[in-house]
């Protein structure tokens, strides 16, 4: 029997030739993608090592990719239409229309014409190894970025919009103001589906300029499940009072009760955060929200500015089973953790006085860190079962232990039931301290 199969790297027939050095596979296929037996090599019949013939139907360099589906024909005047119908292709790289723009720089692509302007919003992730997925971005809009005044009141037309043009991401404000006279600029959390590895263009769209526009502020959608607790710490509290509230941003209503702490603009916070004097100065959080939690992230950004005390709590849950503080000898960050009855610690390099760091711990069942400024200072090998909580969850104290009271600024106080991973936290220090978001110009439709 002459040779059948010509791609499979076997001798079919046994006459010692395999595949298109037999003569018996002369003009046959010997690939997935059109190739051919041609003089004793399996070669494209289009002899093109890109496509270069866009418009023949046919795959000239045989990568399973024809015409104006192949991207070497993105810029070919045969994968457009002249003077034809609107682009409604948004993500192919192609110019369907021949309008002389690609994808979302053609006004066809355009979410929704009802919206008059946008403005484009790139994330630079190179440093990360790993896709983000769901990951909350913040939006900072001053002066420099956009005019204000063309938003509509309160904010309600804004809408940001994934790469695709399609899809429309939650967000929250944390704080919202359109007066371009004001120093008190607009900031919001977003959530993006997924940011790449590496990428310094991965992106979305800011869309404005609706006034008959309705609300489309989601705050509890922009935080994942595995959040029990999302603290901005941006509420108007008044120093020396026990009434305010400080909102928890997740769909769990873990909000946090007021103890004579304030509110501050200090520098290193967000946009406004908490103040605490380092004399009876807390904020409670309900011990019921964080019930259960076999694994956990805990961060904050926080500033300590004097030492009432040897050990002044950043947060603390229970009796010292999950915690983060200021340890005033030898002046360092460390976080403790209470793992099968016994007390872990895991500790930072020295470091000094009113300077603003964002701290995480983590604890995933089998290993134990503290990461400063997004940066790994410690991790320690640990199995065993995060203890539950016998107490309350203080914010700028220790629910147990006295005295341990904070002095300084705590702001974006995170609880999580999973271990974000170390490129998810130095992600979020670079997003938290205005370092990973980028902003194009304004654009009009």
């Amino acid at each position: 029997m002459p040779e059948q199969s010509c791609g499979d790297g076997a001798d079919n027939d046994c006459d010692g030739l395999t595949d298109c050095v037999d003569s018996d596979c002369d003009a046959r296929s010997c690939g997935p993608n059109g190739e051919r037996c041609t003089g004793g090599a399996c070669v494209c019949p289009g002899g093109e090592a890109t496509e270069q013939t866009c418009g023949d139907g046919a795959d000239n360099d045989c990568d399973g990719l024809t015409d104006c589906g192949d991207p070497d024909c993105a810029t070919a005047p045969a994968c457009c239409v002249a003077a034809g119908p609107t682009e409604n292709q948004c993500t192919d790289g192609v110019d369907n229309d021949c309008d002389g723009s690609v994808d979302h720089l053609d006004s066809d692509c355009w979410w929704d014409p009802a919206w008059g302007y946008r403005i484009k919003i790139t994330f630079d992730n190179s440093a990360q190894n790993e896709d983000l997925v769901d990951f909350p971005v913040l939006v900072v809009l001053d002066d420099a970025t956009v005019d204000r005044q063309r938003f509509a009141l309160g904010g309600a037309d804004i809408r940001f919009v994934d790469a695709d043009g399609q899809t429309v991401l939650p967000y929250e404000f944390e704080r919202f103001n359109r007066l371009t006279s004001s120093p008190d600029y607009a900031y919001l959390w977003v959530k993006v589906p997924k940011i790449d590895a590496a990428s310094t263009t991965d992106h979305i769209w800011l869309y404005y300029g609706n006034g008959n526009a309705p609300a489309g502020e989601n705050p509890a959608a922009v935080w994942d499940a595995n959040y029990r607790g999302v603290y901005h710490l941006a509420d108007l509290v008044v120093d020396g009072w026990e009434i305010g509230t400080h909102r928890d941003s997740t769909a769990n209503g873990a909000y946090g009760q007021q103890h004579r702490n304030g509110a501050a603009t200090a520098s290193g916070c967000i946009h406004r955060c908490a103040d605490f004097d380092g004399s009876e100065d807390y904020i409670v959080l309900p011990q019921s929200a964080f019930a259960g939690m076999g694994a956990i992230t805990l961060s904050a950004l926080a500033r300590v500015t004097g030492e009432p005390n040897d050990y002044p709590h950043v947060v603390s849950g229970g009796d010292q089973v999950w915690e983060l503080v200021w340890r005033a000898n030898p002046d360092t960050w460390a976080a403790r953790a209470r793992v099968a009855g016994a007390i872990y610690r895991v500790a930072s390099a020295s470091d000094s006085l009113n300077t603003t760091r964002h701290l995480a711990m983590t604890y995933d069942g089998t290993t134990f860190r503290l990461f400063v400024d997004g940066v790994l200072a410690q991790s320690m090998p640990l199995t065993g079962p995060l203890n539950g909580l016998s107490t309350e969850v203080r914010i700028g104290d220790d629910p147990v232990d006295s005295p341990r009271e904070f002095e300084g600024y705590i702001d974006e106080v995170r609880i999580s039931d999973v271990a974000r991973s170390p490129a998810w936290i130095a992600a979020q220090y670079r997003v938290q301290t205005r370092q990973f978001v980028s902003y194009g110009p304004e654009e009009p439709f």
